[in-house]
């Protein structure tokens, strides 16, 4: 009898031919080809949104401090007393947006020792493009000027954008902020109606929405879909039909919106008027006596004494008193004294709350202007909570 040999006593199936064969397993690698495809193109997705976001709001830990603080002694000549330089800003405007911002500066403009940029708004913290050109793109848009000049810029982004304190930080932890804040529910209104136009249709004339993702045909409406952006429908129907609402839920649902989105159109016409969570950021990185905060009601009707304090808070000589100034019945605003007893008063500037008291009277419904009280209403308490005060946002009529 022959004795099996040891290679033929043990036979195994050939795996891979059963497998093949066996039309579920087939089914069950295609299924998991598929999954591990799936897979790696969103680890690829994910990747790609972390480094966007990484690129749009992340910057190294001292490196602004080092390209921006020591820039000039790096890179530049040694300072000359007697000779005009450009020079970053001492002094930035951050906002708020729509409450005052272009009259200050136009009112800055009566002392000799101001400077602005030559660019408007410089845009250099908040856009990322502006801001990774680095230091010298920033000095090339700003004067040259004495020693003794202080130069400023304005940038009403500034205030609501969530990483720009960090950044302003970075680059010069000794920068003066003004910050201006104005009635919340008539800048949200002014905010709006400066972002669209209006169109002609069958002879009625109708908003026509520009810069945000919305389409709207009055300005209730548009109001509207920014307020259902931020609150689910419950909440916004409860606001409409019941004064007695609390506000503390309100309050909570705005800073969870703003926590998880920041200034994004086009909720941004509400949520830039949160004045108490956004200036909170900029006091985790500027003491108390480098921020100045003014009320757009007191720059209405005494703009000699915010004067006063914006000299005394830049350490400047106090060269604009209320003797510069020149009220304008037609408009209730202050114009600046000709520099020459010769001179009109030089008055270029407008109310940037325009007539948006009496807008929200004629164009908007009760029950909507009940919603924009209480959501303003709920966020005015972290004002007060930052501030150790309560703010009253006063204009004449």
């Amino acid at each position: 009898m022959e004795r099996e040999s040891p290679n033929t006593r043990f036979k195994f199936p050939n795996k891979s031919r059963s497998i093949f064969r066996n039309p579920f397993a087939r089914s069950s690698i295609a299924k998991l080809a598929f999954l591990a495809a799936g897979l790696f193109v969103i680890k690829l997705l994910n990747q790609e949104q972390i480094e966007s976001k990484r690129l749009r709001e992340v910057v190294p830990p001292g490196h602004s401090r080092e390209v921006g603080r020591n820039f000039l002694a790096d890179e530049t000549q040694d300072y000359k007393l007697y000779e005009k330089q450009r020079r970053f800003p001492d002094v930035l405007i951050v906002g708020a947006s729509k409450c005052g911002g272009n009259v200050l500066k136009h009112y800055l403009h009566g002392n000799p020792y101001f400077v602005h940029s030559n660019v408007e708004e410089p845009h250099f913290f908040d856009n990322i493009v502006n801001f990774r050109k680095g230091p010298q793109s920033y000095l090339d848009i700003m004067p040259k000027v004495y020693p003794y000049h202080r130069v400023f810029e304005s940038t009403p982004r500034y205030f609501s954008t969530k990483y720009v304190p960090g950044r302003v930080y970075d680059f010069d932890p000794n920068m003066k902020i003004i910050i201006v804040v104005c009635d919340p529910i008539l800048r949200a209104l002014a905010h709006y109606f400066a972002a669209e136009s209006t169109k002609i249709v069958n002879g009625e004339e109708h908003l026509l929405p520009r810069n945000f993702a919305f389409t709207a045909t009055t300005a209730e409406e548009g109001l509207m879909a920014s307020i259902n952006n931020i609150f689910p429908s419950v909440v916004v129907e409860m606001m409409q039909t019941d004064p007695s609402f609390s506000t503390e839920d309100v309050r909570d649902l705005m800073h969870q919106y703003l926590h998880k989105n920041g200034d994004r159109k086009p909720a941004n016409f509400l949520t830039r008027g949160a004045y108490g969570y956004h200036i909170q950021h900029w006091f985790k990185y500027f003491p108390r006596d480098q921020v100045l905060i003014i009320n757009e009601s007191d720059l209405r009707r005494e703009p000699w004494k915010i004067m006063n304090k914006v000299q005394v808070f830049t350490d400047v000589d106090q060269l604009v008193d209320i003797s510069s100034f020149v009220k304008k019945e037609s408009s209730g605003w202050y114009c600046l004294q000709g520099k020459k007893e010769d001179q009109a008063p030089n008055c270029a500037i407008s109310d940037p709350l325009d007539n948006s008291r009496q807008k929200i009277h004629d164009e908007f419904t009760p029950q909507t202007r009940q919603v924009l009280s209480k959501i303003f209403n709920s966020v005015e308490d972290d004002l007060t909570e930052v501030l150790g005060h309560k703010f009253k946002f006063v204009r004449e009529k």
